[in-house]
């Protein structure tokens, strides 16, 4: 009914102004945290080729643990990005999935704006590296497991 379209409309409008205060909060989050994750991922990258190193040359049981806690460390900053993207792409299905075409033509055009801020999302991205997701952390561990192949097989050589 007409009642309960407007209603829908306002709360659509809401909803939006809404979600500009909450686009621009992440905005101005997303440099800090972007930093703070570069900094966090890759001071764990240099330990976990130290502690590699260190497991290899001295002692594999204490060294063992600390490569796993910097892995961790590692998996909740990726599982954080991880995390944010899916909320951003839940976000966007839910948007395109309303049924927009039921409302006035001033409101549809809010509402084709909305729907290309919200394909504009945010991730969290390493600056030369790329998105801060799980697809990052598979890429540190499959390097970590090359380097301490070729650290096995430079030891192997002396």
């Amino acid at each position: 009914s007409s009642d309960e379209l407007e209603i829908i409309e306002n709360r659509l409008i809401d909803i939006i102004k809404e979600y500009r205060e909450y686009d621009e909060y992440l905005q101005s989050l997303k440099k800090s945290t972007e930093l703070m994750f570069s900094v966090i991922t890759i001071i764990n990258s240099f330990a976990i080729c130290a502690s590699l190193i260190f497991c290899l040359t001295s002692s594999v049981s204490t060294g063992l643990p600390i490569v796993i806690i910097l892995f961790s460390q590692v998996a909740c900053v990726c599982m954080i990005g991880q995390m944010i993207e899916n909320q951003n792409e839940a976000l966007l299905n839910a948007v395109c999935g309303f049924c927009w075409l039921e409302l006035s033509k001033s409101k549809k055009k809010i509402y084709l704006q909305f729907i290309q801020m919200c394909q504009n999302t945010t991730v969290i991205r390493l600056p030369m590296i790329g998105r801060v997701n799980m697809a990052l952390f598979q890429r540190i561990l499959r390097a970590s497991y090359s380097y301490f192949m070729f650290l096995l097989s430079v030891l192997d050589v002396i």
